[in-house]
C-alpha cells in the first residue's frame, strides 16, 4: 500500500466518494419501513406491497396493523390511503462503507439520510409506487490505516434535512454517528442503521481485514450504534495497539469495544498506550506466557482486572499473575490500593491461600479479608499485632468480630431510639406528671417479692422505651397508653440486682388478669420466671378478685 495523507479539507474528502450508485438505492428501499397500501374501501384485502412491487390480497386489513405479502412472505403495515396519509412519513439514516476510488485500500463510510413524505404525495394524487425517496449525503468519513481519519458533515453540525438546499459541509473530528443530532433535533425515533454487508465486503479489501477479523463477530453481537465508526478511527490511527487488543483475548477485546462505545470515559483505571509498538508497551507492563495463555481461553469479562494488573506491575509485585487475582478477587484498583496500606499484596495472597487450605478449599477472597480488616478498624482492634492482622483461622475471627459490630451497632441503634423516645417526652411533660400520679397506686397493689425474684415499677415512662430496646420488644410505644392509664407495665427483674433484666409484663387497666409477660426478643420466660409470675398472680390478681367479689 503506497502511503496515503489523511483528507484536510472537505474536497479531499468527497474526493474518495462516487456519485450514489442504485446498489444503495436499492438497498435504501431494502431498509425502508415497508407497506402494504389498500385504496379502496370496498376491497379492503386487496393490496399493493412496495416491498416486491406486486399487487397482492391480504388476510388482515386493519389499519396500521401487521400483515404479511402472500407473494414475498415479507411482514408489512397495512396502509388504507383514505386515513391517516396526510402525516405519514418514513425516514431512516443509513451507514453504508466502502473502499475509496483513489485508492481501494482506504476505507470509507457515508451515512445516507433517505425520506419518504407520503404527505404531498397523497394531496397530488400520487399512487405509492409512483414516489421516489429524497436521498441525500449527511456525512462522509475516511480511514486511513496507520495515519488516521477525517470526517465531514453538514455545516453548523445541522441535519443535512436542513441544509440540503445549500449542500455545506465542513471537516469534524472523527466521532459517533450522527443520529445523535437528529434525535436531538425534532426527529425522535428516526430509525439508524448499519449496513453490515457493505461493512464485511468493504474491509476485506483493506488493511483492517486483520483486526476486524478478530473482532467483527463480537462487535456485531454486542452492538452496532456507534461503535464501527469510532473503531475504524482508532485502527486507523493507532493500528498496533488495536490489533493487540483485538487479538489478544475476549477480555480485552470486550475491553476495546467499551472503548469506542464509551471512550475513556468508560475506561478509567485501565490505560493504554496506544503509541506503543509492542505488546508490553501497549499494556504498560510485560504478559508472562501463562497470562497470554489465559488471556485467549478466559471466560472472565471484567476488564477492570486489566488496571489492577498495571497497578501491582507499577508498584513493583511481580509475583500475582492474573489467574491468581480472579482467583482471590484481586480485580479493583481501587480495592488493591487499601489493601496494600494495611499489608503487602503478596503476603495477602500466600496468606490467603493457606486459609482456602485450612478451610476445606472454601474460596476465600480480598474481599472477605478487607471485610474483616474494616470490621477490626470499627471496633478499634489493634491491625498491629499479628494475631488481629493474619489471625490463625479467618473465617472464624470473621465471624466473631462480625458478630461484635453487629452488636455494637445494635447498642447504637438502642441508644438514638433512647435518645429520641426521650427527647419526646421532654416535649410532653404532661404524660409524666399523669403516670408520677399513678404510680404510687400501682406500686402500693402490686409490689412482690418472690424466688429471688421482685416487681418494679418503672420511676419515669423513658425507662418503657430502655425496657423496650433492651429487651427487643414493643414495650416503648406503650407510654401514651400507660401515661393514660389504657394498660399497666411492670418489670421483672432479679431481687438482688434491678439492673438485670428477666421480663415484662403487662396487667389490664383494670386489674383483672395479666395481659402477657414475656422475656428477651419476646420469647417464653424461662420456667423459674413463670413460677414467680403464677405466684403473683396469685396473689395480687385473683386474691384481690375474690376480696372484691366478697
Amino acid at each position: 500500500m503506497r502511503r496515503e495523507h489523511v483528507p484536510k479539507t472537505v474536497e479531499e474528502v468527497n474526493a474518495h466518494f462516487a456519485p450514489l450508485g442504485e446498489d444503495i438505492m436499492d438497498r435504501m428501499r431494502e431498509i425502508m419501513p415497508h407497506h402494504l397500501w389498500v385504496w379502496d374501501k370496498e376491497e379492503r384485502h386487496r393490496a399493493w406491497c412496495d416491498h416486491c412491487g406486486t399487487f397482492v390480497t391480504i388476510d388482515k386489513s386493519r389499519h396500521r396493523g401487521r400483515s404479511f405479502c402472500p407473494t414475498c412472505l415479507h411482514e408489512a403495515e397495512v396502509i388504507h390511503l383514505w386515513r391517516g396519509v396526510k402525516t405519514l412519513q418514513d425516514r431512516a439514516l443509513v451507514y453504508f462503507y466502502g473502499n475509496s476510488i483513489v485508492n481501494p485500500e482506504i476505507l470509507t463510510a457515508q451515512a445516507v439520510y433517505v425520506e419518504l413524505n407520503w404527505g404531498p404525495a397523497y394531496m397530488e394524487e400520487c399512487m405509492p409506487w409512483q414516489l421516489e425517496p429524497e436521498v441525500y449525503v449527511d456525512s462522509r468519513s475516511v480511514f486511513v490505516y496507520g495515519e488516521g481519519a477525517a470526517a465531514i458533515r453538514p455545516a453548523g453540525g445541522c441535519r443535512i434535512y436542513n441544509a440540503r438546499r445549500e449542500n455545506r459541509y465542513e471537516l469534524c473530528k472523527p466521532a459517533g454517528p450522527r443520529w445523535h443530532a437528529y434525535m436531538n433535533m425534532g426527529y425522535a425515533g428516526l430509525p439508524f442503521y448499519v449496513d453490515t454487508e457493505s461493512l464485511d465486503e468493504a474491509v476485506a479489501a483493506t488493511p483492517f481485514r486483520y483486526i476486524w477479523d478478530a473482532v467483527g463477530d463480537d462487535f456485531q453481537r454486542w452492538g452496532t450504534r456507534g461503535v464501527y465508526l469510532r473503531f475504524f478511527t482508532l485502527a486507523a490511527r493507532y493500528p498496533f495497539a488495536t490489533e493487540c487488543l483485538a487479538k489478544l483475548g475476549p477480555l480485552t477485546r470486550d475491553y476495546l469495544f467499551d472503548y469506542c462505545e464509551n471512550g475513556s470515559r468508560g475506561s478509567t483505571g485501565t490505560p493504554i498506550q496506544w503509541r506503543g509498538k509492542t505488546v508490553a508497551k501497549v499494556l504498560r507492563a510485560s504478559l508472562t506466557k501463562e497470562e497470554k495463555k489465559w488471556l485467549h481461553t478466559t471466560t472472565y469479562m471484567n476488564w477492570g482486572i486489566l488496571g489492577a494488573w498495571q497497578y501491582l506491575r507499577r508498584s513493583g509485585c511481580q509475583s500475582i499473575s492474573m489467574m491468581d487475582m480472579v482467583r482471590y478477587g484481586m480485580v479493583s484498583v481501587n480495592r488493591l490500593e487499601k489493601l496494600s496500606a494495611v499489608i503487602r499484596l503478596p503476603r495477602i495472597l500466600r496468606y490467603l491461600k493457606k486459609q482456602q487450605e485450612r478451610n476445606g478449599n472454601r474460596k476465600i477472597t480480598v474481599d472477605f479479608y478487607r471485610d474483616y480488616i474494616w470490621d477490626c478498624r470499627r471496633l478499634g482492634i489493634d491491625l498491629h499485632e499479628k494475631s488481629n492482622l493474619l489471625p490463625r483461622d479467618l473465617v472464624e475471627m470473621h465471624r466473631t468480630v462480625s458478630e461484635q459490630v453487629m452488636e455494637m451497632l445494635r447498642l447504637e441503634e438502642e441508644r438514638h431510639r433512647i435518645a429520641q423516645g426521650t427527647l419526646k417526652l421532654r416535649r410532653d411533660k404532661g404524660k409524666e406528671r399523669a403516670w408520677q400520679k399513678r404510680r404510687k397506686t400501682i406500686v402500693r397493689k402490686y409490689s412482690f417479692e418472690a424466688g429471688g425474684m421482685t416487681i418494679y415499677v418503672p420511676q419515669h415512662l423513658k425507662e418503657l422505651i430502655a425496657e423496650g430496646a433492651a429487651m427487643h420488644s414493643c414495650v416503648g410505644g406503650y407510654i401514651d397508653r400507660v401515661a393514660e392509664g389504657g394498660a399497666i407495665v411492670v418489670f421483672i427483674r432479679k431481687a438482688g440486682d434491678l439492673k438485670e433484666r428477666i421480663g415484662t409484663m403487662e396487667i389490664a387497666a383494670d386489674g383483672s388478669h395479666i395481659v402477657q409477660a414475656r422475656a428477651k426478643y419476646n420469647q417464653s420466660l424461662p420456667p423459674e420466671a413463670e413460677a414467680f409470675v403464677e405466684a403473683f398472680e396469685a396473689a395480687k390478681i385473683k386474691r384481690r378478685r375474690e376480696r372484691e367479689s366478697a
